[in-house]
């Protein structure tokens, strides 16, 4: 074996390393730390548009915050379960208003009625008894089957009020009509006192009207 370069100066011909070489290899830069979750109820930054910046989140409720109490009905607003109407919310309609078309659907006829058991008398009585039947007819017509049909009687047309279902603010309907125009006796029994029941009940209504749980609107 040659011993020929054993103990021999190391050789100078070997080239420099290039500049910016380096045997081992580049170190990984440092990974950011990630930015902190955002809390419970904490909005994160928005992230603006390309030359304007985006407006601001609204403010979410934080855990615990009560919710803004609802906003009161105004006076003659009733404020019943929510109806299939479309979130309609009917305005009862005043004493005064029902009394007003009482005077044409009640009181009007009945006067007549009255004037003319005084008038035909003797011989012509059968014309007061006429008058009666007529009278039947027109209070039960009027009052019973135009009112629930419909729920706007003659006097209530022109007192701008309508009758209706407390649970579906439609017309109750003739049979319903009818029978609530003989309820109404109970309102009369009692010296005529159930009718002044709408001027101290929450929903304005008659004993008639609580017994079969219609209330009176008004009319727009």
């Amino acid at each position: 074996m040659s011993t020929e370069n054993f103990g021999s100066a190391p050789d100078n011909n070997i080239p420099p390393p290039r500049p910016g070489y380096s045997p081992f290899p580049p170190a990984t830069p440092p990974v950011p730390p990630a930015p902190p979750a955002p809390q419970y109820g904490q909005v994160p930054p928005p992230v603006p548009g390309y030359g304007q910046s985006a407006p601001p989140p609204a403010p979410m409720p934080t855990y615990g915050q009560v919710p803004p109490a609802p906003v009161p009905p105004m006076p003659g607003q009733y404020m019943p379960t929510p109806y299939p109407s479309g979130g309609f919310q009917p305005v009862l309609a005043t004493w005064q208003k029902r009394a007003y078309g009482a005077l044409i659907d009640w009181v009007a006829p009945f006067v007549v009625l009255v004037a003319s058991g005084f008038i035909f008398t003797g011989n012509l009585g059968f014309i007061s008894y006429v008058f009666s039947l007529a009278g039947l007819g027109y209070f039960i017509y009027n009052n019973g089957y135009l009112g629930g049909t419909t729920g706007v009687t003659f006097g209530r047309k022109f007192a701008g009020t309508k009758l209706v279902s407390e649970a579906t603010l439609a017309p109750i309907g003739a049979g319903m009509g009818i029978a609530r125009y003989f309820v109404h006796f109970i309102d009369a029994i009692i010296c005529y006192v159930g009718f002044l029941f709408p001027l101290w009940t929450p929903k304005k209504q008659t004993i008639a009207d609580i017994l079969l749980k219609t209330i009176v609107i008004e009319e727009r």
